[in-house]
This record gives structure tokens, sequence and C-alpha cells, in this order.
């Protein structure tokens, strides 16, 4: 950037003015019309009256301070949250999903009091059907087989050991389709797992290809719950690593900033400096150059 240069006009100074030079003209005394006219001109206070819609001058405007004001801060986009004692930095995105899943813990632990009422009277009724079976000499699920046989004999006319073996039949079907879903559920989630892990390691390989020299212990806590979220490792490091140069590129910008501004004050104040001990030498040229004597 170019430096101001501060100069000082001469001839606009008046170093030049016809007001500063001593003509035969100023000598002569005063003659009679020119005092009869000094006698008719108006007061200055008349003056001021017979325009009184003439504009004052304007106040002189105070020289600008050198002092720096202060910088506003930038805004960013980070959020500082403290959750079980540990304090962390999330972006404005994280504040949203994080409030979405508080309102979602607030459903599920009203669904978790419903469910927690419903077992106590669960627990009850078991209670009662195991008093109800120890007097008969059964189990509980004997219990519920023979009166569910009862049930099935009285309602289709057939014998009572024929209806408890269709039931106990019934019984075993039921555990056995359930042990079958429950091996589904399980083969499916560790396809699932073996899918992860597949995944992961593809955005290991793919995170090592662009960031082989970052060590995994120093990638912080954000990344890696972007990361469970759903996101890949690069993705999430690369949004991370250009927050970084942004705030960085911020700081650096604002201190430039500041650094020009500090420029500009100096010049101002030497050049007013300046200006006024050139207007000290030229008042002092001045009064040698008309003095008489």
């Amino acid at each position: 950037m170019e430096e101001e240069k501060n100069t000082v006009d001469f001839e606009n100074d008046g170093w030049y003015d016809d007001e500063n030079s001593v003509t035969e003209e100023d000598a002569q005394p005063e003659t009679e019309e020119s005092a009869d006219l000094a006698a008719e001109a108006p007061a200055p206070e008349e003056a001021n009256q017979q325009n009184p819609e003439e504009e004052a001058p304007e106040a002189e405007k105070p020289e600008e301070s050198g002092e720096l004001l202060p910088e506003p801060e930038a805004e960013t986009d980070q959020f500082k949250l403290k959750v079980l004692g540990e304090e962390l930095t999330v972006s404005r995105e994280e504040v949203i999903a994080l409030a979405q899943k508080g309102k979602d813990y607030d459903r599920i632990k009203d669904k978790l009091s419903e469910l927690t009422a419903e077992k106590a009277k669960t627990d009850e009724s078991m209670g009662f059907l195991r008093e109800l079976a120890e007097t008969q000499h059964m189990t509980v699920d004997e219990l519920v087989d023979h009166t569910r046989a009862q049930v099935l004999a009285q309602r289709e006319g057939i014998d009572m050991s024929i209806a408890l073996g269709r039931v106990k039949n019934d019984r075993r079907e039921r555990a056995l389709a359930h042990k079958e879903n429950r091996l589904k559920e399980q083969e499916t989630q560790k396809e699932a797992q073996n899918q992860e892990a597949i995944k992961r390691q593809e955005g290991i390989k793919a995170f090592l290809a662009k960031y082989k020299n970052v060590d995994p212990n120093t990638i912080p806590q954000e990344v890696w719950r972007d990361v469970s979220a759903g996101e890949s490792l690069l993705s999430a490091y690369t949004r991370y690593e250009n927050g970084l140069f942004k705030r960085e590129i911020e700081a650096l910008n604002a201190k430039l900033k500041a650094q020009e501004q500090d420029r500009k004050n100096r010049e101002r104040s030497a050049g007013s400096r300046q200006t006024e001990g050139k207007s000290r030498v030229r008042d002092e040229w001045d009064v040698s150059w008309y003095d008489d004597d």
C-alpha cells in the first residue's frame, strides 16, 4: 500500500495572499467619503439581525482520536456445552440435533414411565398366578395350559386330553418360532456389524490416503461424534479442518486490519506534528518579513 504524503501547499496556505502585502493604497489616510460610508455601515449586531436566515458556520469537528476501537468479535458457529461434567464444543447443526434428541428423550422418558406402571400391574398379576398354581401343585405355564385346554374342550366339545395336547403343541410351536426369529435378528445384527466394520475400514483407508500423518489420538471428540452419527471420518475431519482454517484466517485478517489502522493513526499523528511545525516557522517569517524595524 502506497504511503500517504504530507505536503504543504504554500499557495493555498496564504504564502502569496494579497491581504498580507502592504501597498500604497493601504497606507493612504482615510478620506471623508470613506468615513461617511463607514458611519452608514450597520453595526455587526445589526447586520446579524438583518440576516436572521444566515446559517451559522459549522462547528469544527474534533480531530479523530489515534486510539484503536476494539474490533467486534467474529461470529462463530461453535458452542460450548457441559455434559456429565465434560465440556464439549459443538457446531450449530449439532446443537439442533441435540435439541431434537432432547425432545425424543422426553418422549422416551414418558413412555418408560408408562411401561414401568404396566410392569407393576403385570408383576401383581403374575404373583396371583403363582399363588394359584402352587395351590394345585403346578407351574404357571402348566396352569395356563390347563386353563386353555378346558376352554378349548368346552368350545369344541372334545376330550380334555386332546385339547391339552393341542395347547401344548401350540406352545412348542410358538417357542420354536420365537427362537427362530431371535436367531434371524442375531444374524441380521451380525451382518450389519460386519458391514459397519467394512465401512469403517474403507473410511480409515480413505482418511489415511489424505491425512496419512495425522495421529488418530489427536482427532477431536467432535469429529468422532459426527462419525458415530453416520458421517465418514474423511468428511468429518475435513469439515473440522476447514473450520480451523476459517478461524485462523479471520484472526489474521483482524490482526492485519488492526495493524493497518495503527499505521494510519501514526501517519496522521506525524503529519499533524509536521504541519504544526511548518506553520510556526511560516508565522515567524511573516513577522520578520513585515517588521518595519
